[in-house]
């Protein structure tokens, strides 16, 4: 009786571990899906896109150096910025320790991030969807459409709807071609966030709260969109989630989203958090416009929860419904209305694809579960032939956008290596692509290149648009008294013709004629008249700008200080690392020194071996009056300031005191079992 048991056993025990394997497996076919799709980014260098933000990350990795463990100062863009102030670390931080670890260049390091990226992204939305749902099958087939389809273009549609490009490469195409490998690294924390959270609040299990707060850190640090969507997303989870301790659960959230920000601090201080926002006014942030847009998305959250049924089973539906109306809502408001409340609406089409594809394959789950077996076999080999279809079309479709460019024939490298061999040491005005790829080639300094959202003094962004938008003579001789004041020494004018990508200069004609320095390609270098030498001037301290001009035609003070730079006398600099500059001059008692670096509080003075102060003028720049009558050695160093060692502090001590809580809940457990 016993021995006729064994076979049956044995059957269960292999059905056991094939169920255990499964995941397993479906997680495998995701990876190698997407890999087999992207493949070729992990042997490209350079793909030719300078459109792309490619060559600032590129940049950032190339010349960070020791900028990831210490304060540290970045002197190649705008003037000057505070390391953080550059862009979020986690791509650029990557991309360097790849290099690094894998003996390749940054710019290929770079296109290996993306593809890690481009494959981890359906693998965390299977996982998600797998525990949340237990429903493998179908958690698998979110993970497929998800890397096969781009289900926006049905309710957001770039251009005039059409089928055909439901089935379009969207995600590769923005991540290889354009700047979406931050927002896609961010999303890929995305799902995990939510798993582990609802884990949580489910069980009150510290690990669980961990995870999340972890994958909060990583979807932060990744892009400056991560903050937004777990706010909204998380919001949504919380909305929707059984249980009747919602206060309790959003305190819990708020807590952790909070200890997270503390752990992170130094790379996201408040400093840098004013900035993002102050920045948002010129990408479209709130206006009077957005108080419809709010109240639209607002509504209809409210009419979702109130109508979908709210039993423990139809949580998740709920959930993916809640989150699919809003993260749809935002680009459609912003496309069809030109309405919206938070920056870039339009760029949440990506948080969008990845909930609708969510909505449609558990809302089809509810109906095909419901048919006979004959017809959804059927339809399970129907949806095996296209995805087959699609494999092959998106795999074509990538030989052709990941291919290998040799950039050295672009507009931008040429221009870049001319300033290098030129300026080395000087200031140079670069704009569109010819910015964002000036530093991925070399160490020179400009007045540009930062990504504005983050760029650090609000005068130099207001003087550099100016340039950009200057339509007349006058408007092209102030934007070069500006440049003069921020101490370029050659500037770079695009013609209509010219390969920048950007055509940046909206009308290149009021620039007239110039003193050209290099010209290729109807773009010019021109040399900027009056320019001087150095970033250090000794004038008189009245001629230093006191106030800060009101906008780009306020030429007052800015008149008066361009005059005194004529009458200066130039001050030796140099740059001893990023953190250390040196000047020599001889200045008489009473002078000023004006450095044409953007000031910080920072940025700590010496004047002979005394302190003296380094103190911030009208145009954000460093402005000194050592207590010398003669030779002077003026030293600049910066340690980031009071704010850096507080984040720093709250960070240690953060974690520090997370550790008996660990230890606490370890031990009520093992008390437990």
């Amino acid at each position: 009786m016993a021995a006729s048991l064994v076979p049956g056993q044995r059957r269960s025990r292999y059905s056991v571990h094939l169920r255990r394997l499964l995941p397993v497996v479906y997680a495998i076919v995701l990876l190698w899906l997407n890999a087999y799709i992207c493949r070729g980014l992990f042997f490209t260098e350079h793909t030719g896109y300078m459109n792309s933000m490619h060559g600032f990350w590129t940049a950032i990795a190339r010349l960070a150096n020791s900028h990831w463990w210490s304060p540290g100062w970045w002197p190649y863009w705008d003037a000057g910025m505070p390391f953080e102030f550059t862009y979020a670390p986690l791509i650029p931080g990557l991309t360097g320790l790849w290099s690094q670890l894998g003996g390749v260049s940054p710019a290929r390091a770079l296109q290996s991030v993306t593809g890690v990226f481009y494959c981890l992204a359906p693998m965390a939305l299977f996982a998600m969807c797998a525990v949340l749902t237990r429903s493998l099958g179908w958690s698998f087939v979110a993970g497929v459409v998800y890397s096969l389809l781009a289900p926006t273009e049905i309710v957001i549609p770039e251009e005039a709807f059409s089928f055909r490009r439901i089935g379009e490469a969207r995600r590769l195409y923005l991540m290889s071609a354009w700047d979406e490998t931050p927002h896609f690294a961010a999303l890929s924390m995305l799902p995990l966030v939510i798993l582990f959270t609802a884990l949580a609040i489910r069980t009150g299990r510290g690990r669980y709260w961990v995870a999340a707060g972890a994958f909060m850190a990583l979807a932060v640090l990744a892009s400056a969109f991560g903050a937004t969507m777990l706010i909204i997303s998380l919001t949504c989870l919380l909305l929707t989630l059984d249980g009747g301790r919602r206060v309790r659960n959003f305190a819990a959230v708020a807590a952790t989203g909070a200890i997270t920000w503390l752990l992170i601090s130094p790379a996201l201080p408040p400093s840098l958090i004013w900035r993002i926002y102050d920045n948002a006014d010129r990408e479209g942030g709130w206006n009077v416009g957005a108080f419809p847009a709010l109240t639209t998305v607002a509504v209809g959250a409210i009419a979702l929860i109130r109508v979908l049924p709210a039993r423990n089973g139809a949580w998740w539906l709920r959930f993916s419904a809640l989150l699919a109306w809003v993260m749809s809502a935002i680009p459609f408001l912003h496309y069809k209305f030109e309405r919206q409340f938070i920056p870039q609406p339009g760029r949440y089409k990506v948080e969008a694809e990845f909930a609708l594809v969510i909505l449609l394959i558990f809302a089809a789950k509810l109906l095909i579960d419901r048919l006979p077996v004959p017809i959804r076999t059927g339809l399970a080999l129907f949806g095996l032939a296209l995805a087959a279809e699609q494999v092959v079309s998106h795999r074509r479709y990538a030989k052709t956008v990941i291919r290998p460019v040799d950039v050295t024939g672009t507009i931008e490298y040429r221009a870049a290596k001319w300033a290098e061999a030129n300026l080395p040491h000087g200031r140079v005005a670069y704009p569109g692509s010819m910015a964002m790829w000036l530093n991925a080639f070399t160490d020179v300094q400009q007045w540009a290149g930062s990504s504005y959202s983050t760029a650090y003094n609000p005068v130099q962004q207001q003087a550099y648009a100016g340039w950009l938008s200057a339509q007349s003579a006058e408007d092209a001789r102030a934007s070069q008294l500006w440049m003069k004041a921020f101490g370029v020494q050659a500037y770079a004018i695009p013609g209509k013709a010219s390969p920048e990508f950007w055509k940046a200069i909206a009308y290149p004609e009021v620039f007239g004629k110039c003193e050209v320095l290099w010209e290729q390609d109807d773009t010019r270098i021109c040399r900027l008249p009056g320019a001087r030498p150095g970033f250090a001037h000794v004038m008189p301290a009245e001629g230093l700008v006191r106030t800060r001009p009101k906008s780009g035609s306020d030429l007052a003070e800015l008149g008066r200080y361009a005059s005194a730079l004529d009458r200066s006398v130039p001050a030796e600099f140099r740059w001893q690392g990023a953190n250390l500059a040196v000047l020599r001059a001889t200045v008489p008692a009473g002078q000023a020194v004006s450095v044409q670096v953007n000031h910080h509080p920072g940025w700590h003075a010496t004047a002979n071996g005394k302190p003296t102060e380094a103190r911030r003028d009208g145009l954000g720049l460093i402005a000194v009056t050592p207590d010398c009558n003669g030779p002077c050695e003026i030293r600049l160093l910066y340690d980031g300031g009071l704010e850096q060692p507080l984040c720093r502090w709250a960070s240690v001590l953060t974690a520090v005191a997370l550790l008996p809580w660990a230890v606490f809940r370890w031990k009520r457990r093992s008390l437990r079992t």
